[in-house]
């Protein structure tokens, strides 16, 4: 069985539940509307005229209703002393709580003992119900013939397994159970799908940034959708065509700031100008062929950028190195020049060369000696001066 029909089932028990209780406050209703005959309402009565009743209800202090006064009538025939007003408002009260006390220690072995108590409770409950029952019950006297009164439930069980059932009661209380419920044939309802929710319509809001600079004819941004709608419909250019701004010539550079012309600092160091994001940056050139002044700069053919690198980062005598310049298409080693002296090279600003860099040596004399182009440990350094 599923979850679904267990839980089905549940709740046609519920509602079985519901309707007979309905269907007992309404023979209780239905009983104590004759207060004066209630032993006759709600009992059967015997060919002899011997009373009878079924006790199938718990009382105790403080209840009320056509239960307790047939109660009260079996005290009453077992010659306990009821009140008239309690017998009239059909109420449990100190007389009905004595007289039950007395009637319970009178048949203690039936009554107590089960319980392991001797003395009366007072309370009306199952074990002092079925002795009452041996006493009074309607099916222990011959009774003249019963016609059973069916009345069923107007409402029907929810649909399982194409059954459903509805409970029916006996308003005669003859005893019979044979048509406790019916039962008929059902369609079992198909249950409704669940609709699939429609999502809502998302419309992007697009936010775009400043245009990139212009980069070989070409700008950039960049565009978020505020809402985050997962769809680049819709989304502006992200790209566009673009004229540089920055141009160089032979002779200067120029930019939205202005002409930049080229600067001899000197014979061969040259201050030019070249293109960088948009904008006319210096860089350090050299002269090679010496003649750059302020009347004839130097020719491009002569132009070079200038730059240096030095392996072992400058006046380093313990570790060989190599310096390569603009100057020369080859690199200058570190070297000894005899077993004293060693001829270090490093990048430094002859005066001849301006701000141009280059490869400068210097001779220093290592007082450990010179071996494969360094100095041996614990060394001196005496310079020498050139020759």
């Amino acid at each position: 069985m599923t979850t679904e029909e267990i839980q089905s089932l549940i709740a046609q028990i519920k509602q079985q539940i519901t309707q007979l209780q309905a269907q007992l406050v309404q023979l209780q209703s239905q009983a104590a509307s004759t207060p004066s005959d209630s032993s006759d309402a709600a009992d059967s009565t015997a060919a002899t005229g011997a009373w009878c009743h079924d006790f199938i209800i718990n009382l105790q202090y403080g209840a009320k209703g056509s239960e307790v006064t047939a109660l009260q009538t079996a005290l009453k025939k077992q010659d306990y002393n009821i009140s008239d007003a309690e017998f009239q408002n059909q109420q449990f009260g100190n007389y009905t709580y004595v007289a039950l006390k007395n009637f319970q220690e009178k048949y203690r072995s039936e009554v107590l003992t089960p319980f392991g108590l001797t003395k009366g409770t007072g309370n009306f409950k199952a074990f002092t119900r079925a002795k009452l029952n041996k006493l009074y019950s309607c099916n222990n006297v011959q009774t003249s013939t019963c016609s059973p009164n069916w009345q069923c439930a107007a409402t029907w069980s929810t649909c399982i397994n194409s059954q459903q059932t509805r409970i029916c009661n006996d308003l005669n209380r003859c005893g019979s159970t044979t048509k406790f419920s019916e039962t008929q044939s059902c369609a079992t309802p198909t249950p409704t799908p669940t609709p699939t929710p429609t999502p809502s319509p998302c419309f992007p809001s697009w936010s775009c940034g400043f245009w990139s600079a212009c980069l070989n004819g070409q700008q950039t941004r960049t565009c978020a959708d505020l809402n985050n709608c997962g769809t680049i419909s819709g989304r502006p250019p992200v790209t566009q065509w673009c004229v540089s701004s920055c141009r160089e010539t032979t002779s200067d550079c120029q930019d939205s700031f202005g002409s930049h012309p080229a600067l001899c600092i000197s014979n061969y160091a040259v201050k030019r100008y070249v293109c960088e994001n948009e904008k006319c940056v210096s860089k350090d050139y050299i002269c090679l062929s010496g003649d750059c002044s302020s009347s004839m700069p130097c020719s491009s053919v002569n132009l070079v950028r200038a730059y240096c690198s030095d392996s072992d980062n400058g006046l380093n005598f313990v570790v060989k190195g190599q310096c390569e310049d603009a100057f020369a298409s080859y690199a200058k080693t570190d070297s000894c020049v005899d077993y004293n002296q060693i001829l270090e090279y490093y990048c430094g600003y002859p005066t001849l060369f301006g701000s141009a860099l280059k490869c400068v040596a210097e001779k220093v004399r290592c007082s450990m000696g010179c071996e494969n182009g360094v100095c041996l440990p614990d060394y001196t350094i005496h310079p020498q001066q050139p020759k």
